[in-house]
């Protein structure tokens, strides 16, 4: 429902500034800006959900702020260039709708289509799931993992050629079937 609110609002804050507002550098770039974010809030949740199944979460926070090294990203490439171009299309738009009337600026209108256009960007579900990262990731917490947390070393001080790392991230349970493998249970029993 907030997504319907959300569009309304949005839709809303487009018509009052374009058919009433008049012009205005100021309120022109505010409007603008408030629904350029709404559009690219949008389109992050879009790119997110398709990702994590999830939406916006922590998941995405960490791909964006780490390493991509290893990641097969080229085959986003073109999706990603796309992306950018309807991006600028879309403002482009945005920007042609507002400013094709010629009017005397009514602060009143003004300030109505940015309370719109804040509305829309609030309401939408893309913003409430950032806003519950940011204060989930800025809380105080009340444990003590902090004082017994030791940062990994990125290298082995002194390494032996004898010693194997195996990490395990998503471990089926059919691996351990002994009839599908039965090499597992050779070297388990061992």
């Amino acid at each position: 429902m907030s997504e319907l609110a959300s569009l309304g609002l949005f839709l809303a804050a487009i018509a009052i500034y374009s058919c009433k507002a008049g012009r205005n550098k100021f309120w022109f770039f505010v409007v603008l800006i408030l629904l350029m974010l709404f559009v690219v809030l949008n389109a992050t949740l879009y790119a997110s959900n398709y990702f994590t199944g999830d939406g916006i979460n922590d998941a995405v926070l960490y791909t964006l702020t780490n390493s991509l090294t290893g990641a097969c990203i080229s085959k986003y490439v073109v999706p990603g260039i796309g992306l950018i171009i309807v991006l600028f299309l879309l403002f482009c738009l945005l920007s042609w709708i507002l400013r094709r009337r010629e009017r005397p600026h009514h602060i009143g209108w003004s300030l109505l289509a940015v309370a719109c256009a804040l509305g829309s960007v609030q309401t939408t579900p893309a913003f409430r799931q950032v806003a519950s990262l940011i204060v989930s990731h800025t809380q105080l917490a009340d444990s003590d993992f902090d004082a017994f947390y030791k940062v990994p070393r990125n290298r082995i001080a002194q390494p032996h050629l004898n010693v194997v790392y195996i990490y395990g991230e998503s471990l089926e349970r059919t691996y351990f079937d002994q009839h599908a493998f039965p090499a597992w249970r050779r070297n388990s029993a061992a």
